[in-house]
């Protein structure tokens, strides 16, 4: 059985993602920062897995110290096939309104500030599918590219409707 670590693996792209690999066959290990146990009890109640598809590791990647013990130890204990970078946050803020620490949490996970709804409706007419890619969307181009493509290097596939075609 391969093994894939998925940082923020219990969010919308991150349920998205670690469904799709455990479907696929792949023990997942998901990172989280400080998600309650009833959480994540209730996150795996919901998706019908087990302990054996699935691991919880509690861990704040945005503090250096913290994420590399705990890759040191994540990678002593296993071998990992798949790495996925996916965390992401928002701070139901607008930018005028952060105080530092929102931003900070932001930029620090994210490296990106919410997006106004007015300025997201612009963004989605500008997409010729006129809507936002689907977590599951994401899911499956990750499996394309780890199932059908395993030589595929050094492309960009974009996952956006459309909007940037080459």
């Amino acid at each position: 059985m391969k093994t894939a670590s998925i940082t923020g693996g219990t969010g919308g792209i991150g349920t998205a993602l670690s469904l799709k690999l455990i479907e696929h066959g792949y023990f997942v290990i998901s990172t989280h920062n400080n998600k309650s146990s009833s959480f994540l009890k209730e996150w795996k109640n919901t998706h019908k897995l087990n302990s054996d598809k699935i691991k919880f590791i509690n861990c704040d990647i945005t503090d250096y110290s913290q994420a590399r013990i705990s890759i040191e130890e994540l990678v002593e204990e296993m071998n990992i096939d798949l790495l996925i970078n996916n965390a992401g946050i928002t701070r139901d803020s607008s930018f005028l309104k952060m105080n530092f620490h929102q931003w900070h949490d932001v930029i620090n996970t994210n490296m990106t500030a919410n997006i106004p709804s007015h300025i997201l409706d612009q963004i989605k007419n500008d997409i010729p599918t006129k809507e936002l890619v689907k977590p599951y969307e994401i899911g499956n181009t990750v499996m394309y590219i780890i199932d059908d493509m395993p030589s595929l290097t050094g492309c960009i596939l974009s996952v956006n409707g459309g909007q940037y075609m080459q």
